[in-house]
């Protein structure tokens, strides 16, 4: 697969910037992610798991590309199976402890472990305490730990560092969505449509909650 192909994975132009391609990525995990599939619906869950595989390879094939390492791009890696094994592929492109953290909660994450991802993104929000984008992902892994008011105190810092972060906006609606708090969870996916991001929006106006 030629890296035009990966920006085109990540719905992204070659003339993308590396914040670019973070943010591409952690959108389209957020909608792609097989947690928000229901167990139902098994070909549809199967269709997530691969597309998160997708989205990874592009994100890891175009952070490479962006950092000058075409070669590796070109050269197939063996497959990763657990959290460790994305960790230690990942280190040589780590800059500092903090970067090192992150990316082992992202890592943590995919594979399920949403308490280490925790405890990872904490280390994260101890280095850098201004860091929206560490709040936003410890939210998601609280979220996925069961710890749903956690997530909620999550997103409301991360938009609180960055009040255009739309996707924590888009997050802490679906959670006050679960809870039973209309209101509120329409308050988040106005703020998020008026950021640009409207799906929140659209599944709530389906269901009835948003009129």
């Amino acid at each position: 697969m030629n890296i035009q192909r990966y920006f085109e994975i990540l719905e992204l132009d070659m003339n993308a910037s590396a914040e670019d391609v973070r943010k591409a990525r952690r959108d389209l995990i957020f909608i792609w992610h097989p947690d928000r599939v229901s167990s139902k619906n098994p070909r549809l869950k199967k269709k997530a798991e691969k597309k998160i595989i997708e989205i990874n390879e592009a994100y890891e094939r175009i952070s490479a590309f962006l950092e000058g390492k075409s070669a590796a791009v070109q050269t197939e890696r063996k497959p990763i199976h657990n959290a460790d094994e994305t960790i230690h592929q990942s280190y040589p492109l780590i800059l500092n402890e903090a970067d090192f953290y992150f990316r082992q909660g992202l890592a943590y994450g995919e594979s399920g472990e949403h308490r280490k991802a925790v405890k990872c993104f904490a280390q994260v929000i101890r280095l850098r305490p201004d860091d929206a984008e560490a709040y936003y992902n410890r939210g998601v892994a609280n979220n996925n730990a069961g710890n749903g008011r956690q997530a909620i105190k999550d997103f409301t810092q991360a938009v609180r560092i960055c009040p255009a972060y739309s996707a924590a906006y888009l997050y802490r609606g679906y959670i006050y969505a679960e809870l039973d708090k209309p209101e509120l969870a329409c308050r988040d996916f106005q703020k998020a449509r008026d950021l640009g991001n409207g799906i929140g929006m659209e599944w709530a106006e389906k269901r009835k909650i948003c009129f």
